[in-house]
């Protein structure tokens, strides 16, 4: 287990932060957005997107926000001690030890691939990061930053944005099913 990426951060109440757009955003990102296998009430969205859909997809909604693909770190060895990845999180300002919330920002573990499935996306692990911290309840206020947290025995995902980046990523989502004419169920 990572020795720097243990000690959760303070949580706020999150219809505090997002006030009457809370129950709108928990449902999206918490029910409809994550593949089906992390929700029933899933749209299929992910499974029914190719990895070149996904690619876009996700640059999309980084760049709708003003986010590159270098601002979130994946890693699949974050849950080692001695994972050279950890100096990438301590230096982003992400681990126990030098969190800061001073910009969009964020790491995410994510899924290698086994002999049952193929390695997770990108947007499948932030989906998966946010799907949890919705339903975990790990969400902080800091200043004009909102931490979205994910845990397991040691800190999975940490994802820093502003309060209005969830509704911005709603809509590139929605226009991105519209303009492609997919179906979702």
């Amino acid at each position: 287990m990572a020795s720097d990426l243990i000690q959760e951060q303070a949580y706020s109440d999150p219809v505090a932060i997002f006030g009457t757009d809370y129950a709108e955003l928990q449902s999206f990102f918490q029910n409809s957005f994550p593949p089906q296998h992390l929700s029933a009430q899933s749209w299929g969205l992910q499974e029914t997107l190719t990895d070149l859909q996904k690619d876009n997809l996700y640059n999309s909604m980084l760049a709708a926000v003003g986010m590159t693909d270098q601002d979130i770190f994946y890693s699949y060895t974050l849950a080692l001690s001695s994972s050279k990845d950890l100096v990438t999180v301590q230096k982003m300002g992400l681990s126990d030890s030098t969190f800061v919330c001073d910009r969009r920002k964020g790491f995410s573990q994510i899924n290698t691939a086994t002999k049952y499935r193929a390695a997770e996306h990108k947007l499948t692990a932030l989906s998966r990061r946010l799907r949890d911290s919705f339903g975990h309840a790990r969400i902080g206020a800091y200043g004009d930053y909102v931490l979205f947290e994910d845990k397991k025995n040691s800190i999975t995902g940490r994802i820093i944005l502003k309060k209005d980046d969830l509704k911005t990523w709603k809509g590139v989502i929605e226009q991105y099913i519209a303009d492609n004419g997919i179906s979702i169920t």
